[in-house]
């Protein structure tokens, strides 16, 4: 194809989305039967005639012209706002650029393909990367690499919710909290499930992907360790969350771990028992 039919091509797209909006101000006021209408219908039908030999893209509105809603709007360059009106109230936001509204209210990104490597953009600037995720702009720099502020991407926990005041989900010691379960110690080779609703605790849902939790060792024998992780995970990691290393010790830890379903799963090692409580600070998801 030559560089002149593709330049044609170009310009009839654009007036192609030009008569499209001049057909949609037909339908209003003026009969159809008006001399300007007559001639907007004789044009259209020319340009559609001319046209629909040779292209066959999504129409492309002209520049400066409206985007059709509803419709696939293709774009020869980028589409920018600017929103210049006064800004009267300093101590509220500013002037809004642009609102979208729908009963959903979903708003989505959707990469090309490769665009594994999405190349460098101007600070502010909201990107998907098909390898990353969404990624937020902070300063200049190249795509994948340290400039971007990671927003999500699939297999992240999501963002934090810390909870009004920390909720005890779990107390191993008998008769501690009436509401609460009370399976008694956890001795070294026991794994424990523990159902963070259990408790009939508000302010987080089942589908969370994390949780952020105080754990205390009380009452403790011998020396060991607790280790906590995701109840969809079969075989315990080797790694402790918090260790103890004589009798009748209290011991807390700050520990972040994934969830399923909203249960996780506490495995005794290292040859003593102990009581345990679970208090949850926040949750992702």
């Amino acid at each position: 194809m030559t560089d002149d039919l593709s330049h044609r091509l170009v310009e009839l797209e654009r007036e192609l989305a030009d008569v499209r909006a001049q057909l949609e101000e037909i339908s209003a006021p003026e009969p159809v039967s008006s001399r300007r209408n007559l001639l907007r219908v004789a044009t259209a039908a020319a340009v559609g005639a001319a046209g629909a030999g040779i292209t066959s893209r999504s129409a492309a509105a002209a520049p400066g012209g409206p985007a059709i809603l509803g419709q696939h709007n293709v774009a020869d360059a980028v589409t920018s706002f600017e929103n210049n009106a006064a800004f009267t109230n300093i101590s509220g936001p500013g002037p809004i650029v642009m609102q979208l509204s729908s009963p959903g209210g979903h708003l989505q990104f959707v990469g090309a393909p490769g665009d594994t490597v999405l190349g460098t953009y101007p600070t502010g600037t909201l990107a998907y990367n098909a390898s990353s995720g969404l990624e937020l702009w902070q300063i200049n720099g190249t795509s994948p690499g340290t400039s971007p502020t990671l927003l999500a991407r699939p297999g992240t926990a999501g963002a934090l919710t810390l909870l009004l005041e920390p909720i005890r989900v779990y107390d191993s010691r008998p008769g501690a909290e009436p509401d609460l379960p009370n399976d008694g110690r956890i001795d070294t080779g026991q794994v424990r499930t523990i159902g963070l609703l259990d408790s009939g605790a508000e302010g987080f849902l089942e589908n969370i992907d994390g949780v952020m939790m105080n754990l205390t060792v009380t009452d403790t024998l011998g020396y060991g360790f607790l280790t906590v992780f995701s109840a969809g995970i079969s075989v315990t990691p080797n790694v402790s969350s918090i260790n103890w290393f004589d009798n009748g010790m209290t011991v807390a830890n700050h520990v972040v771990s994934a969830v399923d379903l909203a249960l996780l799963k506490v495995a005794c090692g290292g040859g003593g028992s102990t009581h345990f409580i679970i208090d949850v600070i926040g949750v992702y998801g």
